[in-house]
Formats: C-alpha cells, structure tokens, sequence
C-alpha cells in the first residue's frame, strides 16, 4: 500500500514538473530575463525559498530524532555494561 502511495506520489510530482516546463500559448520566443516585466521575472520566488526551508527543517528534525534515539541507545548499553560488570564480579 505504501509503495503504491509512493509510486502515485513520485509519478504526479514528475508530470507536474514536465507540465510546468511546458511553454505558455503565446511566448514561443525567448526573452533575457531583464526584458521581462517584473511580475513575470520569478513570481514564485516566495514558495520555492519556503519549500526549501521546509525541506531543511525536517531534515534537521529528523536528524535530531536519530540523534536522540542514539543516545538513549548507548545509555542503555552502558547501563547493560555496569549490570554485567556488576554480575561478574560477584562469582
């Protein structure tokens, strides 16, 4: 069910972006950018500099949740150390 999710989501994503690439009805000519008024230059500026912020916090969070679940982990083993050492000492 995921990968089907998964699939659906990475093929909508990649027909989005051929259909964006694909020229408006009336500008088959190319224009330098400085010839552009300002409103068509980048309008969407705004969204992309927002989805990349995005993207980074998430990985950050996520990053610092591996962080954390690792240390908890190397506690846990440290604890596992003393409670061995502990139990070999005794015989």
């Amino acid at each position: 069910m995921l990968k089907r999710f998964l699939a659906f989501l990475f093929v909508a994503m990649m027909s989005a972006a051929v259909y964006a690439q694909q020229p408006k009805p009336g500008t088959e000519t190319f224009l330098p950018v400085d010839q552009l008024p300002p409103s068509e230059q980048m309008p969407s500026a705004p969204y992309v500099i927002a989805a990349y912020a995005l993207v980074w916090l998430i990985a950050m969070f996520y990053l610092w949740t591996i962080w954390r679940r690792i240390g908890k982990v190397e506690a846990d083993m440290k604890g596992l150390e003393r409670m061995r050492a502990k139990g070999n000492s005794g015989r």
